[in-house]
Formats: C-alpha cells, sequence, structure tokens
C-alpha cells in the first residue's frame, strides 16, 4: 500500500449493545500522558498533536470530545508495535487476534468500539500525526469512526522503524459502558452430627457469576469468604479463591455466619452474600 495508506475497519468494527452515555466532555490536549519506555519525547509529542488534531475536528464537528484513556493509550501502542516488529499492516494479527480480543482481555468496559490504523514515511514525527489524521479524515470510513458520536474514549500511540522512518499509527476508539458488579449466591450444604469434641462439619457451597449485558465480558475472576461467630469480628477464611466450597468445623450450640463477596477480571467488587449457620 502506498505510503500514508490507511485500511478500513470494516466487519470487524463492533457496535453492539447498549451505548452508554456521554461522558464528562475533556479535551486530548489535557491528557499528556508519560512517555512510554523507549518511546522518545519527540514521538509522544506528536501522538500529543494527533490527538489534538482529532479532537478540533470533533469539535468542529459539534461533538463532545474525547477522554484520552491509558489502558487504551497501551492498547494501540502494543497493536502498533505489533504491526512495526512484524511487518504487517492489518486489523487481525498474523495469530489472528484483533484489538477487541485485547480489549476483553485487559478487562476494559466497552459496549461499542472501533479501531483505525496508518503508516506514513514523513520525514518528522509532527509531519507523521498531521498526514495520518489527515488522511483518516479524508477517508469516509475512517472519518466516521473518528467522529462517532457516541464515542467518549480514546487511546492513540505510534510505532517508527528506526531503519526505513515508516511509522505505523493505531487509535482505539470506545463507548464506555458502565460495568455491573458480578453477583454471589451462598447456601449451607450440609451439616454434619456433632462429634465427641462438641463440633459440625458444616459445608458451605456458593456461586457467583457476573452480570450479562455490556460491559461484563471479563467474567468472573475470584471470590473472597469470611467467618463471623456469635458476636465476633470477620475472619477471612478464603481470599482471592476460585472454589465453588469450603468446610468448616464449628462448635454445636453457637450459632455463625458465613458471607461471600465475588470479584470479576476488571476487578470489580459485589456485594456481599451471606448465610446463617443455625446453632
Amino acid at each position: 500500500m502506498a505510503a500514508g495508506g490507511a485500511t478500513p475497519i470494516g466487519p470487524a468494527v463492533a457496535r453492539a449493545g447498549s451505548p452508554a452515555g456521554p461522558s464528562t466532555p475533556g479535551t486530548a490536549r489535557a491528557a499528556a500522558a508519560p512517555t512510554a519506555p523507549g518511546h522518545s519525547d519527540v514521538e509522544r509529542a506528536a501522538e500529543l498533536h494527533a490527538l489534538a488534531f482529532i479532537a478540533d475536528a470533533r469539535v468542529a464537528a459539534g461533538l463532545n470530545a474525547l477522554q484520552v484513556d491509558p489502558g487504551l493509550e497501551s492498547i494501540a501502542r502494543s497493536r502498533a508495535t505489533d504491526m512495526r516488529d512484524r511487518a504487517y499492516f492489518a486489523h487481525v494479527a498474523p495469530d489472528g487476534h484483533t484489538v477487541f480480543d485485547m480489549l476483553v482481555a485487559a478487562g476494559v468496559a466497552w459496549s461499542a468500539g472501533s479501531e483505525v490504523i496508518g503508516w506514513n514515511d514523513e520525514p518528522t514525527a509532527d509531519a507523521s500525526a498531521a498526514r495520518v489524521v489527515g488522511d483518516w479524515l479524508a477517508s469516509p470510513s475512517h472519518r466516521s469512526d473518528l467522529l462517532a458520536s457516541d464515542s467518549d474514549r480514546i487511546g492513540l500511540a505510534s510505532a517508527v522503524d528506526a531503519a526505513s522512518g515508516r511509522r505505523t499509527w493505531a487509535a482505539v476508539l470506545i463507548v464506555a459502558a458502565v460495568r455491573a458488579p458480578p453477583v454471589a449466591t451462598v447456601r449451607v450444604a450440609s451439616i454434619g452430627p456433632r462429634d465427641a469434641t462438641g463440633q459440625r462439619l458444616v459445608t458451605i457451597s456458593w456461586s457467583a457469576h457476573a452480570m450479562a449485558g455490556p460491559g461484563s465480558m471479563p467474567g468472573l475472576l475470584d471470590v473472597t469468604v469470611q467467618l463471623r461467630t456469635a458476636s465476633g469480628p470477620w475472619r477471612t477464611i478464603a481470599a482471592d479463591t476460585t472454589a465453588s466450597s469450603t468446610r468448616l468445623r464449628l462448635p454445636t450450640g453457637h450459632a455463625a455466619v458465613v458471607r461471600v463477596r465475588p470479584r470479576d477480571r476488571a476487578g470489580i467488587l459485589g456485594g456481599w452474600a451471606s448465610v446463617r449457620i443455625a446453632p
């Protein structure tokens, strides 16, 4: 493809689910993230210029500015670097993964998203930034993604081939979704007879799941289980476990409460679910 080429996002564009409402308008110019390791200040400044060009285009179109998201920037940088290092230019990597796979793996809450990519061999980083954004805005499919009215977050990055001077660019835009917290249920599965020490073997089981719908893709990670006997303090008996049950020896004649709290892969905590164990 000729220098400065850009490829349409094509059928890989994710525009599904219930779009979240727009975030509080911000400005791309205010999001000067630290320079990535191995990435020069000149390259970082060019990326900020590209973000400013996109912000200007959105403002001119009467749209909300995009919030620059460090997590999306990290994904965009991985995409640009991967295309440079493995010498390809496509939305699907040679091993078959896409930016959407990366969003899910990173635990990003999103209900719609798109990726735009481009490259050129302009002699300076700033000229490359101006060229790639200009090419994107001149392409109907890319312009549609950059000026999508429901998008509210962006990550953008570039990677330069020192030998050829070719710069590869990637931008990831999403409609952020508010993630529903995971939900757990817990029950007393069995209570054994009193033994010679006056204790009973009690089996507690639980289930937990991430809520269905936009932003729930990462799924469940683990649960924390706590026990309280009589009016004493809560005591953690299993932290960050993927198990679904536990067995406890509890004294006969004393009530106890067990509670379970789930956590999904994005780190979102659900509420406590509890069950009382009769004396």
